[in-house]
């Protein structure tokens, strides 16, 4: 469910955008710990991102665009995890969303060192969760 607050009058206008996008909201006077307003909330297909990113590119004020938390990197074997930190997108240990065969996986890319000067660490995928 899609909630967001409009504040100083702006509660028609998200109201008309949300109706031709995504389906016929509800409005409700509110007051507590986010401050007063009108509340608008919307049961919708689409997700809350979706909605936020919409609302941000209509510049209505408050809203925000959603980034993501972790970059992401397509990863079809480990030598491409390796050629994305050299080329600086990832660093060693850093969490990053990694695109298995069409599917999101987070990882982190590790570093195994051996102890010894004669043998080289190597790199590693370490997928969480």
């Amino acid at each position: 469910m899609f909630t967001f607050l409009a504040k100083q009058g702006q509660e028609s206008q998200v109201a008309r955008l949300l109706t031709a996008n995504f389906g016929k909201p509800k409005l409700k006077l509110y007051s507590g710990s986010r401050g007063q307003g009108v509340l608008v909330t919307l049961d919708s297909e689409a997700s809350n991102r979706q909605i936020d990113r919409f609302l941000h590119s209509q510049n209505v004020p408050g809203s925000v665009q959603r980034k993501n938390k972790y970059k992401v990197v397509k990863i079809t074997c480990n030598y491409d995890a390796i050629d994305a930190m050299y080329r600086g997108l990832i660093a060693v240990n850093e969490v990053f969303m990694a695109v298995v065969d069409g599917h999101f996986r987070k990882a982190r890319l590790i570093y195994h060192d051996p102890g010894c000067d004669c043998c080289g660490g190597w790199h590693e995928i370490e997928y969480l969760e």
